[in-house]
Formats: structure tokens, sequence, C-alpha cells
């Protein structure tokens, strides 16, 4: 086992966690030398088939999902203003599942397209909500000669078997002046000494974003800290800064939850090209 941000091998066992799906006890590794968390779920490079029918998933949820990312996207459409003086003009969802994000990037003047390994989630976006959504891998995905000014990357990375190269791929495709959105689970600080507790105790409770800082060991297979996100992002020689929050659109709880993580990891980077690439 291997760091899967900077491929250190002198990673440390910290956790083996127990789930439901997963046929022996997860090992966790931690990196001392990016701060990465490394997860090894036996089944999930075994069954990972892309074969998973998540609509009724995305619909049961879709207000609040809608919501977010309008959010998300006004605030980078504000950062996109300030750095380039100009609107974006087009948007690309990479992990886009039925595409929810799409209409709202139209809506606001950018043509959009979406990128959806899972079949039938891509199928009901463009059948049901009339969005331009490819299926496949992103990695092996012609889209001809086109860049994006936007990129929009909602909770994928944690799934990402190569980060850094899945990080370059998201590279190639922006624009000069554009701007790649990479949201993941956040990371407070609270996170490692309740995390070190539950292991402590061997009890696991699940369900609070306050108690465990391994969501998903099934399938989430990285959990970023600040530093290994910064890590990441350096090592494709690009720039990274947290998102932007545009305070009078966000109630005060989502405001706490921010400013709480700030010393280890939001969950809302945004990243552009180094000045000197």
């Amino acid at each position: 086992m291997h760091c899967r941000l900077c491929t250190n091998p002198d990673v440390r066992v910290i956790d083996r966690i127990k789930t439901p799906n997963c046929e022996q006890a997860v090992p966790v590794c931690y990196c001392k030398s990016c701060g990465h968390y490394s997860l090894f779920p036996i089944q999930y490079q075994r069954q990972k088939a892309f074969e998973w029918d998540g609509v009724n998933y995305y619909l049961r949820d879709a207000g609040r999902r809608k919501q977010a990312a309008t959010q998300i996207i006004e605030r980078l459409l504000a950062a996109y203003r300030k750095a380039n003086g100009k609107l974006p003009r087009n948007f690309l969802d990479a992990g886009c599942a039925i595409g929810l994000s799409l209409p709202l990037a139209e809506a606001r003047g950018m043509q959009s397209v979406g990128v959806e390994p899972e079949a039938r989630l891509a199928k009901y976006g463009r059948e049901q909500l009339g969005v331009d959504i490819r299926h496949g891998m992103l990695g092996k995905m012609d889209l001809g000669s086109r860049c994006f000014d936007l990129i929009y990357c909602e909770q994928v990375l944690e799934h990402v078997g190569d980060p850094p190269q899945f990080l370059q791929t998201l590279k190639g495709l922006l624009a000069p002046g554009g701007q790649l959105y990479i949201g993941v689970p956040p990371v407070f600080p609270l996170n490692r000494f309740t995390t070190f507790l539950i292991r402590k105790l061997g009890q696991r409770p699940s369900g609070s974003v306050l108690t465990n800082i391994f969501y998903d060991p099934d399938e989430h297979i990285n959990t970023f800290s600040r530093r290994s996100m910064r890590k990441l992002a350096h090592g494709c020689e690009m720039d990274l800064q947290i998102l932007p929050l545009d305070l009078s659109s966000l109630k005060p709880r989502r405001v706490l939850k921010h400013l709480l993580a700030l010393g280890s990891n939001p969950g809302t980077f945004l990243l552009s090209r180094s000045k000197n690439d």
C-alpha cells in the first residue's frame, strides 16, 4: 500500500474499519509526507463497474442538491469575474450524475456539458432533463478541442484511484483564465480527535460529519486534508485557494461550518493554472 497522492510507500496504517459491504476491514493509511489518507476496500476495485442505478438517490434530495449547486455556481461566477473581468462562456461538470447543475449553468448564460461514467444516470439526465451528458470516463472522453471557462467537480475526487492523473486531465480541459472547482467531503479539526477516540473505544458512529473523518469507507478511497489538497494542486502546477464565501447568501449555520473547517479542509476549493505555467 502506498499514498495515492504522492506515491510514498512509507505510509502508516492508522485504522481498519469494518463495513457491511466489504469482505474485510478496510485499511486506512496516513501519509506523513503529504497528510493524505488512503483507504483500501477490497471490494471497490473488484466490483466498481459503473452500473449503479442511483437515479432515485439523486431525485430523492434533488431540491437540496440544486440549492447547494446554485450557491456554489454563483460563487464561482463571482470568482471568475473578479479574476478575468468578464463572465464565463461555458461550463463542464465532471461526474455530473443526472446533471442537476447543467440547467443552472445554462440559466446563467453558459453552454454546459456533463460527463458521467454511470450509464443509467447519464441516460436519465439526457432523456428527462434534456441536458448534454456524455457517458464514459473523463480520461477517455473525446470532447474535441473544447476547453472550458468553468469546471465543476463535486464529490468525485474522493472516489478516484489516481487523483494526480485525474487533476491533470481536468487541467488540460481548462481554458486560459479558467477556474476549476473541487468539492470533497470536509474535514473538521475536531474530526481528527474524535476519529482517534472512536478507534480507541472500538465503536464507529455514523451519520454525523463532526464525529467521523471517514464518511463512506466502501466508496471514499481518499480523505483529503488541506495540506494534501495543496500538495495535489502544486504537484499539478496549479494555484489553490478556498472558494470564497458569499456571506449574504449563506445561512449562519453554513458560515459557521465553513469557519470551523478552515484549519483543516472546508471541502470547497478553487484551482487555476499557475501564473508561470
